[in-house]
């Protein structure tokens, strides 16, 4: 077989068409537009990538914001209630300290009551202790007078007392002291001044109930009153010129009628009544 001609290869390939060169340029449009529309869809797709970029990064953000906002408020009410437990802290640590404080001064209050205490039980033991001498002493050395019945020494709420007789001291009616009495105060003086200095002795005038009737006396004692002061006084005068008993141990005073030791109704009542007392008065009184 004969092999075809470079004429007949050529027109195999392109054969030619009725549509000629319309058909050619249609085709080269739809490429065209192909290409188009191809070139602008990478745009396209970047800006929808941008803006749903966008929507989840602000939907994002949002939350979180919220989130933040929250946890500062947290934060401020937690730095509120911790600075609320530091105040209530401090509060307390104050009042634990006040009440420290008031304890070491009850506790150091306490053991000056105590000292004080024991200090007033050992006073209060030499005083009876000493009360007791000055009894046993007085008794001694007014024996003869106690046993006339003219002296009595006893002892009342806590102090002692030597209960004299106005007979003993004075004339009837009269408040000079008399030889018998300046020799009894010489004996109590001396019972006297063996006696602490701090100790107080009270000299006090007691009458009876009857009023003073003699002219003569009621011009110098008008009342029981003046009568009862004048013995006072003047025993105390006697104690401290004559006795050397010191004047700033001595007290004078007067209770007339109203402090009776007995009836007033009878003479050995109204006896017991006018009387001179001398009262060793307690160190506190």
């Amino acid at each position: 077989m004969a092999e075809p001609t470079e004429t007949e290869t050529k027109a195999e390939v392109a054969p030619p068409t009725s549509d000629g060169p319309a058909v050619r340029e249609h085709g080269a449009a739809q490429q065209g537009a192909k290409a188009g529309s191809s070139s602008r869809l990478p745009w396209a797709i970047a800006i929808v990538a941008v803006i749903v970029s966008i929507l989840l990064s602000v939907t994002g953000l949002l939350p979180a914001r919220e989130a933040a906002e929250k946890a500062q408020g947290e934060v401020t009410r937690l730095e509120g209630e911790l600075a609320a437990t530091k105040d209530a802290a401090e509060t307390q640590r104050t009042q634990v300290e006040s009440l420290l404080k008031d304890r070491d001064t009850l506790s150091q209050e306490a053991s000056a009551t105590k000292v004080r205490l024991e200090q007033a039980i050992a006073d209060k033991e030499a005083a009876l202790k000493e009360l007791e001498q000055a009894k046993q002493e007085l008794s001694e050395a007014l024996g003869t007078q106690i046993a006339a019945g003219d002296v009595l020494v006893k002892e009342v709420k806590g102090e002692l007392v030597v209960d004299v007789a106005d007979k003993l001291l004075f004339d009837t009616g009269e408040a000079e002291i008399n030889e018998a009495g300046q020799q009894f105060l010489q004996q109590v003086a001396k019972s006297m001044k063996r006696l602490p200095p701090s100790q107080i002795f009270q000299v006090g005038g007691h009458t009876d109930s009857q009023r003073v009737v003699s002219k003569e006396l009621v011009e110098r004692y008008p009342t029981n009153w003046e009568l009862a002061a004048a013995r006072a006084t003047n025993v105390v005068r006697y104690l401290q010129e004559n006795g050397k008993v010191p004047g700033r141990q001595l007290l004078a005073a007067a209770f007339s009628q109203y402090r009776p030791a007995s009836t007033n109704k009878t003479e050995h009542g109204r006896s017991k009544n006018r009387r001179i007392e001398i009262v060793l008065l307690r160190k506190n009184h």
